[in-house]
């Protein structure tokens, strides 16, 4: 099962050191907070993974609150409202409990589309560090980055340019840099060792 081993993955990173694991760097992270926070133990483990996901399916809806509010203006709440309901289902339905309990695709979600909400509200720095740091976790998130730094081009809005790609580089560094510092050969690694022959 995958929920063993993200669990795996945490505890050797926090005993070990960087593990040969085909996630990119970013993800030991959260698991090796989540293996430390459970203290050591799996059945802990495997009760903060679905906390952790459930936290991160509430971080979309808001985000994607934002983007709604962003996008209409105040006389329009009630439609925002119930144009934010397929969001809200979809972070507490019940069709979903398989997937809360094994994957982890809504953090780098969460932080992308956190990125897209900061982005929106003129926080542009902080918009490139949720997606600086959601690459770090899943490339996904990479992917509008382009698009927004494009955006700010033909809009010559310089100061806001290299905010979002200062906040974008710095994040990606912060969290990857150490990694590849620490065992060059295992960061680069595409595959797991034993998938190797």
């Amino acid at each position: 099962m995958m929920l063993n081993s993200f669990y795996s993955y945490g505890m050797a990173l926090r005993e070990i050191g960087l593990p040969e694991v085909e996630y990119p760097s970013g993800a030991l992270l959260p698991w090796a907070m989540l293996s430390w926070m459970s203290g050591n133990s799996r059945e802990a483990f495997a009760l903060l993974f679905p906390m952790l996901n459930i936290a991160c399916d509430m971080l979309i809806v808001a985000a994607l609150l934002w983007l709604l509010r962003a996008a209409r203006s105040s006389a329009h709440a009630p439609s925002t409202v119930l144009a934010a309901a397929p969001a809200g289902l979809y972070a507490f339905a019940p069709l979903l409990e398989p997937f809360v309990f094994a994957k982890y695709d809504s953090l780098p979600a969460a932080l992308a589309l956190g990125g897209l909400a900061l982005f929106a509200a003129r926080r542009p720095g902080l918009a490139g560090a949720a997606l600086g740091l959601g690459a770090t976790i899943k490339w996904t998130p990479l992917l509008a980055a382009p698009l927004l730094a494009l955006h700010l081009i033909r809009e010559r809005n310089w100061r806001e340019l290299v905010l979002f790609t200062a906040g974008l580089l710095v994040s990606a560094a912060a969290t990857s840099l150490p990694f590849a510092l620490t065992n060059p050969a295992a960061f680069l690694l595409a595959i797991p060792a034993s998938d190797r022959t």
